[in-house]
């Protein structure tokens, strides 16, 4: 696998799912160019626009304008009152199975999470995954001038896991790692449960669960709706 892994061109009959990209014929080319196309129209169109803006790097955030577009998107799709002074949602989550034992129960408030309105200070843009991974690790470490004001720090990551993950939270941020494995719901967060009442260590310095509820990556599994409770 590790040799398939580094090819630059795969034979025809194999599919590398180590590295997590996507499909080339599935990259909706026909949007990007429209989105491209109307960029350069707008700013030839405006003179009070400079074209070089397009081309230089986004502000540290981010895109102003998408970051209000992608809120509007999720709050709408929740259902979120922006208007509110109490924007919580009952986000239903009940149509995931957890085998067969709520297929006949009725709805109830167990069976939903509570989601609060998205805010512009609750967005940040990043240029990928791994990239993402490191901001969060680093903050999380509370690192001061490249050292940590805590003794210890733990990340607990899903066995198997994003192959860049470990690298990135034990190599470049000084996390100490353990592992819960998966099945075919997810991780196993009954065994980080118990983990975490036998060993007092663990759970003083257990900083970060790193896992990938949705489609996870590489075993595509999505997370049971007990487990996703059982965690938070």
């Amino acid at each position: 696998m590790d040799n398939i892994e580094h090819l630059d061109v795969l034979p025809d009959d194999i599919i590398n799912f180590a590295a997590g990209w996507p499909n080339e014929k599935d990259v909706p080319l026909n949007y990007l160019k429209e989105a491209s196309d109307k960029s350069y129209e707008r700013f030839f169109n405006n003179k009070n626009n400079d074209i070089q803006e397009i081309l230089q790097y986004a502000a540290e955030n981010g895109s102003d304008s998408f970051i209000k577009v992608l809120i509007q998107y999720v709050n709408d799709k929740l259902k979120i009152n922006e208007y509110s002074e109490n924007p919580e949602i009952l986000y239903n989550v009940n149509n995931e199975e957890e085998g067969e034992e709520n297929n006949n129960e009725e709805e109830g408030e167990d069976d939903k999470i509570f989601c609060n309105k998205l805010e512009y200070k609750n967005i940040k843009i990043v240029q990928g995954g791994s990239y993402g991974l490191f901001l969060c690790a680093n903050r999380i470490h509370n690192l001061q001038n490249g050292v940590s004001i805590r003794n210890k720090n733990i990340v607990c990551l899903s066995d198997p896991t994003y192959f860049l993950a470990e690298g990135i939270f034990t190599n470049d941020c000084n996390y100490e790692s353990i592992t819960i494995p998966t099945d075919e719901n997810g991780m196993k967060i009954e065994l980080l449960e118990e983990r975490l009442l036998n060993d007092e260590n663990l759970a003083k310095n257990l900083r970060i669960v790193y896992t990938i509820p949705t489609f996870h990556n590489p075993t595509s599994t999505i997370l049971s709706v007990k487990r996703r409770k059982l965690l938070l």
